[in-house]
């Protein structure tokens, strides 16, 4: 009897958040989660550079968030961090990532190219994600909100480009026909998973739906053999 999983949870598993890929290196990438009220400061894991927030005046005003040289004065602002966001170093320092949650329900990524003497950001990063996660929302629905609950840098490959990977919990609902013009309730949204696959530099994103519990194959291609 104890073999046999009771309806109730098989259903909560069939919505659980995803789980992360398999694909990700077994130690977490170096972050730290900032917010706008508390300064936090973390540095690439070969000291090179650091990552630091600095408040408001007050507590309705935006933080700075800033990438610096660690032994120079030289600093470039990342983003106005209006509630909280998590920094992410790639573990050779080269790559930056930074999910900002700027709003309750929805997030941005933003990336950088540490590479050089001062940042790089990767433009495109974040509308070639949301462009590669549209393509595959069913026709007739929307995403009511956008989360990533895991992000991580793939295992390197030789001759792969560096990829980083998230996992998306983005709920759908039923697009409106009309509007009123008085806005429009759209409901409860149901369960959406979507693996997104990022390369890096170009910034070459792709989506694809699958079970969390069961996390997609990668697909940036093997090196030539």
């Amino acid at each position: 009897m104890h073999r046999a999983l009771p309806l109730l949870f098989l259903l909560a598993l069939c919505a659980a958040a995803p789980s992360r890929a398999a694909e990700c290196a077994s130690k977490p990438a170096v972050q730290m989660e900032f917010n706008s009220s508390t300064p936090r400061t973390l540095d690439s894991p070969d000291k090179k550079w650091k990552i630091y927030s600095v408040p408001g005046h007050s507590f309705s005003d935006d933080a700075s968030v800033f990438l610096a040289l660690a032994d120079t004065d030289k600093k470039w602002r990342v983003v106005y961090l209006r509630r909280r966001g998590t920094a992410y170093f790639s573990d050779d320092s080269h790559w930056l990532v930074f999910r900002d949650d700027y709003v309750e329900q929805d997030s941005a990524i933003l990336a950088f190219d540490l590479s050089g003497s001062s940042p790089k950001e990767l433009k495109h990063a974040n509308v070639n994600i949301r462009t590669a996660m549209s393509k595959q929302i069913p026709k007739g629905m929307l995403a009511e909100y956008v989360h990533y609950p895991d992000f991580c840098y793939a295992v390197p490959a030789a001759g792969a480009p560096a990829t980083i990977i998230l996992l998306s919990d983005t709920p759908v609902v039923h697009r409106p026909l009309f509007s009123l013009g008085y806005g429009y309730h759209l409901g409860k949204g149901a369960p959406f998973f979507m693996r997104v696959e990022v390369t890096l530099p170009d910034a070459h994103a792709t989506a694809e739906r699958y079970n969390p519990t069961r996390p997609a194959p990668i697909t940036t291609p093997a090196p030539p053999g």
